[in-house]
This record gives structure tokens, C-alpha cells and sequence, in this order.
């Protein structure tokens, strides 16, 4: 612990003696997202609430830099690092959601979000007129890698059935 004194200015409001013990480490927490919120991981970790061991989680919130394809404020698109054809985009939602079984009346229009801009990416990626393929994996045996909730929207070249 140790003692802070607040700026005159909140002592006004405040009404009250303006001299507050305060944790150490939650005083340094508040001058950090005062002083930079956009790169802070504490910020991350407790405001956002992002998932630090969720590699999607971390793209998703600008942690790690990637190139986006498409963003809103619910998801984004990128291109994938291990593409399975010309065009391989991988669209994810901001929210941490881990598989298609997680899904439930409260997420579901963030997924309505995920498959409702699949045209427009296509269009920008010029796959639209011949085609594209659309895969979303559900757990080890579905072949889903990170679990993080995406769709992956692939192009570019024919794709035969059945899948792999």
C-alpha cells in the first residue's frame, strides 16, 4: 500500500479528504490505460476480456498485427498463413466463441455476421462468379486447430468432392 494524493480538482467533487490508500499494482493499472489503453495487456486481459492463450483472440484485438481483408466492430478477415488454395480467407468473430458448440441464442448473430459477409469478401477477391468453397471445423476430429470460432472461405481453384 501506499498513499496517493488526488488532484485538487477531484477534491472538490469529491467532498471528502483527498488522501486514499491504494494498492500498488491497481494504481499502476490505472495510470497505464490512462496513458496508453491501445497497447496495454492489462487492458486486454481485464477491460476487453480477451483470451491472452487464444492466438484468434489476440489478431482479433490488434495484439498481434495482421493484415486485414475486411473489419467491423464484430469480426475480421485475413489471409490465412497456410493456404489450401489461391484465395483462403479466414474470418473471425471479435468474440471469443470456441467451437460451433458453443453457440447459443446470445452469439448467434455474431455468427448470422460471419457467414453474411462472405459474399462481399468474395466479390473484393474476384472468386464470386466461379466459385468458393466455405469450411467451418468443430473439434479435434472436425479438423478445427485454434479454437476460436472461424470460417474459412477458399478460391481460386477447383475443389472436388469429397473433402479430405
Amino acid at each position: 500500500m501506499f498513499v496517493y494524493k488526488l488532484p485538487d480538482i477531484f477534491h472538490n467533487q469529491l467532498k471528502t479528504p483527498y488522501i486514499y490508500e491504494i494498492h500498488a499494482l491497481y494504481f499502476l493499472f490505472l495510470i497505464a490505460i490512462i496513458v496508453d489503453n491501445s497497447h496495454n495487456l492489462l487492458y486486454y486481459m481485464l477491460i476487453k476480456r480477451v483470451d491472452m492463450d487464444c492466438l484468434f483472440c489476440k489478431i482479433a484485438n490488434g495484439i498481434i498485427k495482421t493484415d486485414f481483408v475486411y473489419e467491423n466492430e464484430n469480426l475480421v478477415a485475413f489471409n490465412d498463413i497456410k493456404p489450401q488454395a489461391p484465395v483462403h480467407i479466414v474470418i473471425i468473430p471479435r468474440k471469443h466463441i470456441a467451437t460451433m458448440q458453443d453457440i447459443d441464442i446470445e452469439k448467434s448473430p455474431i455468427v448470422a455476421s460471419l457467414l453474411n459477409i462472405i459474399p462481399h469478401i468474395a466479390r473484393t477477391k474476384k472468386i464470386d462468379k466461379t466459385g468458393y468453397r466455405v469450411v467451418i471445423n468443430c473439434n479435434k476430429d472436425g479438423g478445427q486447430e485454434i479454437f476460436h470460432l472461424h470460417v474459412h472461405l477458399m478460391g481460386g481453384r477447383r475443389f472436388l468432392w469429397p473433402p479430405g
